[in-house]
């Protein structure tokens, strides 16, 4: 069952990028609230949309990414190695003639 923990490592190492996805969401929406609230640019403002399209897109994926992450993991994790044993051979078979 190497594979069942090797996955079980993939996804707990992909986990913290979640987090790091909603704070970077965060901070850009901050932004572009920012930039269409104190400023009268129309360029600044093309900026914001840009922005706010970016984590809208981010959200999005990020939270069917996450539901899918935390389904497979959630599968993976009562699985328990178990050991294989190889299997018997006989060496000669007797003759009963």
């Amino acid at each position: 069952m190497a594979f069942v923990q090797a996955e079980k490592e993939r996804v707990e190492g992909f986990q913290w990028m979640y987090t790091f996805a909603q704070v970077l969401t965060t901070v850009c929406l901050v932004l572009a609230m920012g930039f269409i609230w104190f400023t009268g640019n129309r360029h600044m403002h093309a900026i914001a949309i840009a922005l706010m399209l970016f984590s809208v897109s981010l959200i999005t994926i990020d939270y069917f990414s996450k539901e899918r992450a935390s389904v497979y993991y959630e599968t993976i994790l009562p699985i328990k190695p178990t050991v294989i044993h190889e299997p018997v051979r006989q060496t000669s078979i007797p003759d009963l003639k």
